[in-house]
């Protein structure tokens, strides 16, 4: 059997660099500003992380809007009352929002929708 190689600075050091980058960028993009979810919650921690990944850029971190229709402040259940329709909403989209059917399971649809309604909505 062969002695492997050891393994040499110069080559790790790229991938390390950029384990790195990619670490603080999802620390980023993973929301800092996007209000907690309970920890001992796992849908609402589930709901947190999808919305921190796919809603919070148009509707922001905390749900005050932007391109997006503003989630906060009672809003989102003042405009869509019924849950069932809010989970139409975020699987077919409308407007300017894309469905996400094919993008997120059902399982993580409904935790996004619940955080949405439980944590977004009362900020």
């Amino acid at each position: 059997m062969a002695t492997p190689r050891p393994i040499r600075a110069a080559r790790t050091r790229p991938v390390l660099v950029l384990a790195a980058l990619a670490v603080s960028a999802l620390a980023a993009c993973g929301g800092a500003d996007v209000p907690a979810a309970p920890a001992d919650d796992p849908e609402l921690v589930t709901g947190r992380i999808i919305y921190a990944n796919n809603c919070a850029p148009c509707h922001g971190a905390g749900g005050g809007g932007g391109v997006g229709a503003k989630l906060s402040g009672g809003r989102v259940v003042e405009q869509i009352p019924d849950l069932a329709d809010q989970r139409l909403l975020v699987e077919n989209g409308r407007n300017q929002m894309p469905g996400f059917s094919e993008k997120l399971t059902g399982g993580e649809i409904d935790a996004v929708v619940r955080y949405t309604r439980e944590i977004i909505n009362e900020q």
